[in-house]
């Protein structure tokens, strides 16, 4: 899944429900990622730059929480949970925790995103029906994703790559069948529903801090086939998948062509990185 673009611009952004958007800048007047949650209404997407956040997140509204790629868009701490989702969708981040889990979702949804290196599980659920689609959760010192003392809802998983967790990839833990993963790779599984294209198999990423993958994963174009990444093909699994993966362009030649008015024109060629 590459293909060639010709860049005209570097990024469209769409508001999300035709709502405002709220930048958070650790440099600016909105500084800290609970705030523009806080000032936000439902239908809003909230946009965070790039950096480091150390602070608990309380996600509780219906809004589109949008970090800057997890390469750049960082929320960790000593925190237990470091993100807590209860509705609304969080995309394009990186969850650790040096105290505990990294991620409790009992609603809404998180897609595209990395959980990685949390002391404990990388995403659990206590209660309630979420969403769990294209993220990458690895090096977690328990579970990957995590459910127990659930009987009134289910965590829908979609691919997803939980790779190289202290213990099991994904696990229901208690009453309930409440762990529904689907498309996705693993290297143990305990009590799970669903189990339609499950992979035990090293998603061979590109390195240890880059998860991409290339056509020789087994996660390439082995995603739920009602999913298309943003070239039509079948969906990825993993954070570069899907039809919410990043999409933003690396430039590739630059070319600068003398005008007779004496300006110049820029034409440049790049790839769609995702």
């Amino acid at each position: 899944m590459r293909a060639l673009v010709t860049v005209l611009m570097l990024l469209i952004l769409t508001p999300w429900a035709f709502g405002r958007i709220i930048y958070v800048d650790k440099n600016g007047p909105i500084n800290s990622i609970q705030a523009g949650i806080n000032v936000a209404a439902a239908g809003d997407t909230v946009k965070v730059l790039p950096g480091t956040y150390e602070e608990q997140v309380v996600l509780n509204k219906d809004i589109l929480l949008m970090g800057s790629g997890y390469e750049n868009t960082i929320i960790s701490g000593s925190f237990d949970p470091t993100v807590e989702i209860k509705s609304g969708i969080m995309q394009w981040f990186m969850v650790t925790s040096l105290g505990g889990n990294g991620v409790k979702i009992g609603g809404g949804q998180i897609r595209n995103c990395v959980i990685k290196g949390c002391s404990t599980s990388g995403i659990y659920n206590e209660s309630g029906t979420a969403y769990v689609e294209n993220c990458v959760i690895i090096n977690n010192g328990e579970y990957g994703i995590l459910t127990y003392r659930n009987n009134d809802g289910v965590v829908y998983v979609v691919n997803c790559i939980s790779w190289n967790n202290s213990r099991d990839s994904y696990l229901r833990s208690g009453g309930g069948w409440s762990l529904n993963v689907s498309y996705s790779i693993g290297n143990y599984w305990g009590g799970i529903t669903g189990g339609q294209g499950l992979i035990n198999s090293d998603p061979q990423f590109t390195s240890s801090d880059d998860y991409h993958i290339g056509s020789d994963s087994p996660g390439w174009d082995a995603g739920n086939p009602s999913l298309s990444d943003p070239d039509g093909s079948r969906s990825d699994m993993g954070y570069f998948g899907g039809p919410n993966c990043p999409i933003y362009p690396v430039v590739t030649s630059i070319k600068l062509i003398p005008l007779e008015n004496g300006g110049v024109r820029v034409e440049a060629t790049g790839r769609a990185n995702y």
